[in-house]
């Protein structure tokens, strides 16, 4: 069945896209919406997500503006942008067109976050142009969409003192919704678009997206409710958490077979099912109500696969750390660990991408899960440096806990103290280690 796509682009390129889909004549359920800035495209997401299959919109930067706004998006969003051929393509022709043009003073909206050099000249002289994008995404997700303060306002701004200072006379324009300011300024700008081959490639690959993401809905997901501790299994509790379980499942109207045991119970369901009480993975809907009512800590795993025994096997891994945690956790299909649920310093460990992790969990006496949760913190927090209050903090777990595993890592090899850092607050100096699983 053919899907619903939604093409969100700015009001510079919804002509453009129309002209390029009636080219295209697709045979595909096509709705180009446009956007004003990067604070309303994400309205314009919610608005439309509910009916549609899946997401294009104009600029790796405007998807995130997108995914800041909407941190629980279910439905894919593919970026279509111009890529580096089509850049140089367009400079090409401007120095056909202009041959006095010194590209030195021509401004590249994108390149003016990164602090490296603004200009067409400097872009042509790059080593590494693969990685302008990357770089640039990353400065929008920390800068924020708000309109007074957000990414479009800064590079705006850039943009007019350059231009007030007479260091520029153009700008290569890849943030199309910067051009109304760039019109009432009078500033000249050329924006590039992608070619028709470019926007079909990337329509036929939103949709097989949005198949897969249906077929997947349909997963096998298992859910694992038990109390934190074993010695609170009593019959009585067991009793008790059955209960609250079926009325937690009635008042959801979730659909499941129920298996319980004397230490804990099984929920089978659907991937579709885990992501509404999860929100998306972000959350755990079920702990919530349930410690709300029971007085012994429950805590919930989750284990997603493409066979039951898969799903098994991944539930596992996610209660074992919520047990160790107090936290929810849960195991996708395709092995990455994301918790704690509910917590701001959620993780998404891929724990298939850290093959040599086991000798050093061997060497630190860890369960090579910590060491890969511990491997993502570090590139997370961009630091190596961590002190106990922060790896707990981060892993959601207690200092006792975390001077455990900082001491485990000592002996190790893996952490090293370097120096002790001193609080406001009344206590004692905390000891800051370096981080090193590059040995």
């Amino acid at each position: 069945m053919s899907k619903k796509i939604v093409v969100i682009t700015s009001h510079y390129f919804y002509k453009k896209t129309l002209e390029a889909l009636s080219r295209l004549n697709l045979q595909q359920e096509i709705t180009v919406v446009p956007y004003d800035n990067f604070e309303h495209i994400s309205q314009v997401y919610a608005e439309y997500a509910p009916s549609a299959d899946a997401f294009l919109v104009s600029g790796s930067s405007a998807k995130s503006a997108i995914e800041l706004s909407n941190p629980k998006i279910v439905k894919p969003i593919f970026a279509f942008q111009v890529d580096s051929d089509a850049l140089y393509k367009d400079l090409l022709m401007l120095a056909l067109e202009k041959r006095k043009m010194d590209f030195s003073r021509v401004a590249m909206d994108f390149l003016l976050p990164l602090g490296e050099g603004y200009s067409a000249q400097d872009y042509l002289n790059r080593k590494e142009i693969d990685s302008v994008y990357t770089l640039n995404t990353l400065w929008v997700q920390r800068t924020g969409v708000q309109e007074v303060g957000g990414a479009e306002n800064a590079i705006m701004h850039r943009l007019l003192d350059l231009w007030t200072s007479q260091a520029i006379d153009m700008v290569i324009c890849v943030y199309s919704s910067l051009v109304p300011a760039l019109d009432a300024l009078n500033i000249p700008y050329r924006c590039p678009f992608l070619s028709d081959h470019q926007l079909a490639a990337l329509i036929h690959q939103a949709s097989a997206q949005a198949e897969l993401e249906e077929l997947r809905e349909n997963l096998p997901a298992i859910i694992h409710i038990m109390p934190q501790s074993t010695e609170h299994c009593s019959p009585a509790v067991m009793q008790k958490l059955s209960r609250l379980t079926h009325q937690f499942m009635k008042d959801n109207m979730i659909e499941c077979v129920m298996q319980e045991s004397d230490s804990f119970i099984l929920l089978f369901s659907t991937v579709q099912t885990l992501r509404g009480i999860t929100e998306n993975y972000h959350n755990c809907l079920p702990s919530s109500y349930l410690n709300l009512h029971m007085e012994e800590k429950i805590v919930v795993g989750y284990g997603m696969g493409s066979t039951v025994n898969h799903a098994l096997n991944n539930v596992q891994t996610a209660v074992r750390e919520a047990k160790f945690s107090g936290s929810s956790y849960l195991k996708d299909a395709s092995g990455n660990l994301i918790g704690p649920l509910g917590s701001e310093h959620r993780m998404v460990v891929d724990t298939e991408a850290f093959a040599d992790v086991s000798e050093i969990a061997r060497r630190c006496n860890l369960s090579t899960m910590t060491v890969q949760k511990l491997i993502t913190s570090v590139e997370l927090a961009r630091t190596n440096k961590v002190t106990t209050p922060e790896l707990a903090k981060r892993f959601g777990i207690t200092i006792r806990n975390a001077n455990r595993i900082l001491t485990n890592l000592k002996n190790g090899g893996v952490a090293t103290p370097v120096y002790t850092q001193t609080t406001n607050s009344r206590g004692r100096p905390v000891q800051v280690y370096d981080l090193n699983f590059n040995q």
